[in-house]
């Protein structure tokens, strides 16, 4: 179901007989909040397999576009495919993906999108969530040009494409683009290239999802006539994993001086302006030239009788004498019996210090795998609870534990009905002993309704029935021993035992809210920080197991615990991080900075090698540490207090 939040009829500006920024044409769309949300899904299969296909449609469409939330989950190898109907336009995202798209999708064509999720084998909560919808109507946009005839012909430059807010931007090399600087103060920061012809009706049709790009501004100005830019680079596309320079055979606009005079200079522009009757409304937001005369050349301005609408706004200033791109276009002036229209030199000082700064000769920095220690934390995000039958003992080694099967005293006996509700949490329970958990010791505890158990008394301020990973880990310490929506009002009960050196903590024969199954688990706690979770019976729902000392921002990521069992857990802690100050760049200098590093630690050393790997470091008394890089180099960094810091130099050969 999805809610009409409001219509946006964006039509642009009419261009003024005074300079005025020639405004960005976003496409006339309607916003639409959507709540489709195909919850947490897995794959329990050894190959990948689709578990959720869901068709979003709309009538009186002309694309669509979709904004995802922040519940979308995909773990590594896992895809969200979408499908336009109309033409076959398909796109692909996967975890990374989604962040350069900032969380947006390419537009597709027409009004029918199927939207799928292609799970990784073995993967666990996998999830997509659409919390909006653009979608495309049929509106015509103003006009605005030099004289009293447009005269502007079709044109299809493959160096340049349309903004997705409604401007033109250029590549100038393998991965920077220019536009102007009014068009990226908002809107989905993608640009798409190859911009077919619009309908009969002058409704948008977008670009193949191939040749959609997403992009991130690097640096901007936009302070008015002559003082209007912004660079940005360009990443990927998803599917493709191709710049769009790559896909036109490396062709972008070079740059040359710009003329002392304006006599006998021509400029052309380039770009995806409006139109209006009598041009044909196929040529509404679609690739467009024309070339007039250079009236004036400012100390950082330039001016010119060359036709442009709403929606030009960002094109190259082109010089038809020698086909260099020298400024971008910015502003409109033009007027029926005169004027010009105007943009930006490329040859402002700040201008080309932004595009030096854009060095092609760099690479990127990855963080790969994550810093030791591993988490003390587990967990089993299930969509068929397996563990009915089995008991689980969590013995203390090291400051971790050893999760193994119990086979003795797993199920205790009990009887004090703690006459919990739907969605009920008791606070403050009195273990009658301390309990040694994660380095300090817990007396009180919260047990709620709905299966788990909050170890330290007041973390948790109420009840919470829906199993969710990001809590988990966020949240206070807790022992999730069968994490559902239970409703023990509906039947059975929550039991809380004592005994010398020993709790039980039980929940008998309830029911899962708005079921009539009966589930029956139960968790004990020890003096000596043993923990026993026992499964005797219960419906094969879903749920989540699991342990966590809270306020965690590492996930180890759900493990199949029937599988895996026995295993030793990390003892917790902060792991270390490896981040970089800038870009690697050729013949430059970066700094890398190590941050938690342990206060007692006697040398701190960066390894640098050109072939992952993983090495076990528990001989060099590091258990649960691994390398991940064959190093052929070992640099001292200096450290001071609990960071570490050193600088590379890059060498100045490619």
């Amino acid at each position: 179901m999805v809610r009409i939040l409001n219509r946006a009829l964006a039509l642009g500006a009419l261009v003024v007989p005074a300079l005025t920024a020639q405004n960005p044409l976003p496409f006339p769309t309607d916003v639409v909040k959507s709540d489709l949300d195909s919850g947490y899904l897995h794959n329990s299969a050894n190959q990948p397999a689709i578990v959720f296909r869901k068709t979003v449609k709309f009538d009186a469409t002309a694309w669509l576009q979709f904004r995802f939330g922040p519940g979308t989950n995909l773990p590594a190898g896992s895809e969200l495919r979408m499908t336009a109907t109309a033409d076959g336009g398909f796109q692909r995202h996967d975890g990374l993906t989604l962040v350069d798209w900032q969380n947006w999708s390419a537009a597709f064509n027409g009004g029918e999108v199927v939207v799928e999720i292609l799970a990784a084998p073995n993967s666990r909560a996998n999830r997509v969530e659409i919390e909006e919808i653009q979608r495309g109507i049929d509106v015509m946009g103003p006009e605005s040009i030099c004289g009293t005839v447009d005269n502007r012909a079709l044109s299809t430059d493959p160096r340049q494409g349309r903004l997705f807010i409604g401007c033109t931007g250029w590549m100038i090399s393998q991965d920077t683009m220019l536009t102007a600087g009014h068009c990226t103060a908002s809107g989905s920061p993608i640009i798409e290239f190859n911009v077919p012809l619009s309908s009969s009706g002058g409704s948008v049709r977008r670009s193949n999802p191939n040749d959609q790009y997403p992009f991130t501004i690097l640096n901007r100005l936009d302070a008015g006539v002559g003082s209007d830019w912004s660079v940005q680079r360009v990443s990927p596309n998803s599917t493709t994993g191709q710049l769009p320079t790559q896909r036109n055979g490396g062709q972008w606009y070079n740059l040359g001086p710009v003329p002392s005079s304006p006599g006998g200079q021509n400029i052309r522009i380039t770009g995806y302006g409006s139109t209006s009757s009598p041009v044909s409304p196929t040529w509404y937001l679609a690739q467009k030239t024309h070339v007039g005369t250079l009236s004036n050349v400012g100390g950082t301005s330039l001016c010119y009788a060359t036709d442009t609408t709403g929606g030009n706004s960002g094109s190259p200033i082109i010089h038809e004498n020698t086909g260099n791109a020298i400024g971008i276009h910015s502003h409109g002036g033009c007027t029926s019996s005169g004027g010009c229209n105007s943009g930006t030199r490329i040859d402002r000082s700040d201008l080309q210090q932004a595009i030096a700064a854009t060095n092609p000769n760099r690479a990127r920095f990855t963080a790969y795998g994550s810093g030791c220690p591993s988490p003390l934390t587990f967990y089993e995000l299930f969509s068929a609870f397996d563990l009915n039958g089995t008991s689980l003992r969590l013995t203390p080694v090291g400051g971790g534990y050893r999760v193994a099967t119990c086979t003795a005293g797993c199920f205790s006996t009990f009887g004090s009905n703690l006459n919990l509700g739907d969605d009920s949490l008791a606070t403050g329970l009195n273990l009658g002993f301390a309990f040694p958990f994660a380095g300090s010791t817990t007396s009180r505890i919260d047990v709620d309704s709905n299966g788990w158990i909050g170890l330290v008394s007041g973390q948790f301020t109420a009840s919470d029935y829906s199993e969710s990973v990001a809590e988990f880990l966020s949240g206070g310490a807790r022992l999730a021993v069968r994490w559902d929506d239970f409703n023990p009002a509906s039947g059975g009960g929550v039991y809380f035992d004592t005994f010398p050196g020993r709790a039980v903590i039980t929940w008998s024969n309830v029911p899962q809210f708005g079921s009539n199954d009966q589930n029956t688990f139960q968790a004990q706690l020890f003096a000596n920080g043993e923990i026993i979770m026992s499964f005797q019976s219960g419906s094969s729902s879903d749920g989540l197991t699991g342990l966590t000392q809270g306020n965690t921002t590492v996930d180890p990521g759900s493990r199949d615990l029937s599988a895996s069992i026995p295993f030793t857990t990390g003892t917790g802690g902060l792991p270390v991080t490896l981040s970089s100050t800038s870009l690697p760049v050729l013949g430059s200098t970066i700094g890398l900075s190590m941050q938690n590093v342990p206060t007692n630690s006697l040398t701190v050393t960066l390894g640098l090698g050109f072939v992952q790997s993983s090495v076990d470091l528990t001989a060099l008394g590091m258990p649960g540490c691994t390398s991940l890089v064959s190093a052929v180099e070992q640099i001292p960094m200096a450290r001071i207090g609990s960071t570490a810091a050193v600088s590379l130099s890059i060498p100045n050969q490619a």
